[in-house]
């Protein structure tokens, strides 16, 4: 007599399982300040995600940039895979006050100098040390590390 075995064999394979990256945004404006009428620009960037959309203009991929012109103050906001970001672009008068050694000078931002990413001077202390009397100085927002300065003319 003979007797046939049959056997049920079950094989498991073991894959390196990588846990989901966490999904990074950011949004900045190219002048977080701009006078009535003028432009700047939204620059956005994410990883890990595959869809972004945009609150106050139209983001349609996942990273870009496009113009805006806000005629007044106005948040922006990014929204890729649930992570929500936001900058705010501040429209200022050009009758807006600032600083002046006098009570004649005229407040006008013509000839302002302007400091930030992409401007015509990277920090604070570099457009202090080339500023004359009356200048003005726009400071886009952002951190300026390790910069300072000491004023000591009109």
């Amino acid at each position: 007599m003979s007797y046939i075995k049959t056997f049920a064999v079950s094989l498991f394979i073991l894959l390196p399982f990588a846990a989901n990256a966490a999904t990074n945004v950011t949004l900045y404006a190219a002048s977080a300040v701009v006078l009535p009428g003028s432009s700047t620009v939204l620059n956005w960037t994410s990883t890990n995600t595959t869809l972004c959309t945009g609150d106050g203009f139209v983001a349609s991929q996942t990273s870009g940039s496009v113009q805006i012109t806000p005629s007044v103050t106005t948040q922006y906001a990014l929204n890729c895979g649930g992570v929500v970001v936001r900058t705010t672009v501040t429209v200022v008068s050009t009758s807006s006050p600032r600083l002046t050694s006098t009570a004649t000078t005229t407040n006008t931002f013509t000839n302002a100098l302007t400091v930030g990413i992409g401007k015509q001077y990277a920090k604070p202390s570099l457009a202090l040390a080339a500023a004359r009397d009356g200048a003005t100085i726009l400071i886009d927002a952002g951190s300026y590390v390790d910069d300072f300065s000491v004023i000591s003319a009109n």
